[in-house]
């Protein structure tokens, strides 16, 4: 599992998240995202850092970590 998200808007720069997020670390992967998909994982990382927590419920989280589309 890659690092915790939740808050990494308030914490650095919107450039920052998004070569982070590009391009991986050491502890996430570079998942090959193109410009747009990284544009709006870093819109969504910023509307979560505002409000603390995801909109996914608890209940449509499987236990591999992976979401459950109903």
């Amino acid at each position: 599992m890659g690092p915790d998200l939740t808050n990494i808007a308030s914490s650095k720069s919107e450039s920052r998240i998004k070569t982070f997020i590009k391009y991986g670390t050491g502890k996430m992967p570079n998942l090959h995202l193109k410009n747009e998909e990284v544009d709006n994982l870093v819109a969504y990382l910023s509307w979560i850092d505002k409000t603390g927590k995801s909109e996914v419920n608890d209940s449509n989280i499987h236990w591999t970590g992976s979401y459950i589309i109903k």
